[in-house]
């Protein structure tokens, strides 16, 4: 469901360009994205709310280094899109922890593999890996900007290395 969700996305907003632009398809899907310094002295990466209005709000900790921003967008989109909160709900608050592949809370997880697959589609992963890109993880985590170790991951769970 979280990567099906991701793919249909992706098939409605992405330019076909990489890297992928978490924000701009955020906004595509409705949401308001929001750097919200606050986050980083509550220990959290991202948080997911609906506004008074109704209308998604993402936040995301503009502290953290930009490839973590861009998971965490992803991430808080995916919890949007996978109607983890809706409106009137109390607002998804997402600690540093809930971005880590040992964190087991089912939403946690779905939205994980929602960020993954929206960053790093599992079409263009296998092909830059016979086709393009030399096998380097660094030379991999560049080509889509995220971080080697989400990207060792992606790698991992696709069966590629």
């Amino acid at each position: 469901m979280a990567t099906t969700t991701a793919s249909m996305i992706l098939n409605r907003f992405w330019d076909g360009r990489l890297p992928i632009d978490p924000i701009q398809l955020a906004v595509s899907a409705g949401a308001t994205v929001i750097g919200d310094p606050a986050l980083e002295r509550e220990g959290l990466s991202g948080m997911f709310h609906y506004d008074e209005s109704g209308r998604p709000v993402i936040r995301f900790n503009p502290f953290e280094q930009p490839t973590r921003q861009r998971f965490t967008i992803a991430h808080e989109l995916g919890h949007m899109l996978l109607n983890h909160v809706v409106p009137g709900e109390r607002a998804l608050r997402d600690p540093k922890a809930a971005y880590s592949s040992g964190y087991d809370q089912p939403r946690e997880m779905q939205a994980n593999q929602f960020a993954a697959q929206l960053l790093m589609p599992e079409a263009v992963v296998r092909s830059m890996a016979r086709y393009g890109v030399s096998g380097r993880l660094d030379n991999f985590a560049d080509e889509f900007q995220v971080s080697t170790t989400a990207m060792g991951y992606r790698l991992k769970n696709l069966g590629i290395y």
